[in-house]
């Protein structure tokens, strides 16, 4: 069975959840999309990233950065 497309259009907002792969000096950070094999690399300090999920396991107590 083949599953009905999301109904996406022009002008939505989404929320893609993506994991941090590397951090640069220069605040840069880089992820990659499940499926897509090249990475991409944004500045840290972009606007569109809203949130840090504090639940996450770079974020568990004695973890280092």
């Amino acid at each position: 069975m083949v599953e009905k497309p999301r109904d996406i259009r022009a002008g939505d907002t989404i929320t893609i959840e993506v994991e941090v792969v590397d951090t640069w000096d220069d605040g840069r950070i880089t992820f990659q999309l499940t499926g897509y094999p090249v990475p991409i690399t944004i500045s840290a300090e972009c606007p569109d990233i809203v949130t840090i999920d504090p639940t996450s396991p770079s974020r568990q107590k004695g973890r280092r950065r």
